[in-house]
């Protein structure tokens, strides 16, 4: 069973969407779709962490897809990426309350990085200002006592992870793959990065647990 967080993609162009699917699989578990019928499906079927969704989907659109989830009550964070950009889509969005909102051609980092804060920030997890720390996803800023930490993107994204996992316990080769993917690195590398951060945020390494032999768990 995968333990990255699950995203659904929506969007009626088979190309964009097999290219999307490749380039976040290493980060999510992608389900994906070309129409709001096998969306709906997906939905009801399975747990789902983010949605990623097309306004134009065929002859439907991603207003009609965002009203069926507030009838059926399915709190998922959505994030719109849309070529078609026009008042009235615009104003239909402003109106249901997207997590957040890209248009066509965004980089695959913005698509990346607003997915994990969408999921980061959706309903019913654990404020993190009562973990002693603050963290902004879209500026990707941290705070403890309202001073603003200094961290690299790789302590950033190590953060993240184990925000995204609370509770879970992650090992040393999960997390040098998020990280750093096929790349190989020495075993030093992950060590020295963690020790970083846990000085930088106190209270964050308060929290981290050592699994002797496995790996960590960030216990919040």
């Amino acid at each position: 069973m995968s333990s990255l967080n699950r995203v659904l993609l929506i969007d009626d162009d088979p190309v964009f969407l097999n290219n999307l699917e490749f380039s976040l699989s290493r980060y999510f578990d992608i389900l994906k779709t070309d129409n709001l019928d096998d969306a709906k499906k997906f939905t009801e079927s399975t747990h789902i962490d983010a949605i990623l969704l097309d306004y134009q989907i065929g002859s439907q659109t991603g207003h009609e897809f965002m009203d069926y989830l507030g009838v059926v009550a399915l709190a998922i964070p959505v994030v719109v990426l849309s070529g078609c950009i026009n008042l009235e889509m615009t104003v239909g969005f402003l109106k249901r309350r997207p997590y957040g909102f890209l248009e066509k051609p965004a980089t695959f980092l913005e698509i990346k990085n607003t997915l994990e804060a969408a999921i980061l920030s959706k309903a019913g997890q654990k404020p993190l200002d009562s973990l002693g720390f603050e963290i902004d996803y879209k500026t990707r800023k941290v705070s403890v006592d309202d001073k603003e930490i200094i961290l690299t993107k790789t302590e950033f994204e190590l953060l993240c992870l184990f925000i995204k996992n609370r509770k879970k316990q992650l090992s040393r080769m999960h997390i040098s793959k998020h990280l750093w993917g096929n790349h190989t690195v020495s075993k030093n590398t992950l060590d020295t990065h963690l020790l970083n951060l846990k000085k930088k945020i106190p209270p964050f390494s308060n929290r981290i647990v050592s699994v002797y032999g496995n790996g960590y768990l960030f216990d919040a």
